[in-house]
Parts: C-alpha cells; structure tokens; sequence
C-alpha cells in the first residue's frame, strides 16, 4: 500500500503530540512505514495539494497561481489535446 501527503492537525501543539503518537502507533499496528527524509513534524505552515495551509487559514499556493497564469493559451485544437 502506497498513501501521500499526510497530514496531522492539531490547533493545540499537545493535543499534536497526542494526536501524531496514535497515529504512529496506528501505521506500526498495521505494518505501514513512513520514509524518514519525508517526514516533517511540528510545522506551523504546510504546503499540500496546491495550497498552503497556516494559522490564518487554507489559501491558494501563490507558486501554483502563477505556474497556471504563465501557461501559454492554445490557439489550435492539437494544443488543447
């Protein structure tokens, strides 16, 4: 089994480390590893699928927005495809 992007909230940074030990405890239960240069813990701001997420909410990766802004306009019907 293969899973991505993981993510443990917590509004609290005790009620993280509580929340994070079940879940380490739940991916030994059932034989699930994770790839240690992967991990991050305790951060204050994430970047996941596209957005970023912080104390002040979900919004729009300025990098993302860009990216899409640059994308050049097709102008036939083998650039749509």
């Amino acid at each position: 089994m293969y899973l991505d992007d993981i993510a443990v909230f917590s509004f609290e940074y005790e009620d993280h480390l509580t929340k994070l030990r079940k879940f380490l405890e739940r991916m030994e239960k059932h034989n699930l590893t994770l790839n240690p240069s992967k991990c991050v813990f305790a951060n204050t701001v994430i970047q996941i699928l596209g957005h970023i997420v912080d104390e002040d909410g979900i919004r729009m990766d300025p990098a993302k927005v860009e990216s899409i802004k640059k994308f050049p306009t097709p102008r036939n019907v083998t650039d749509v495809h």
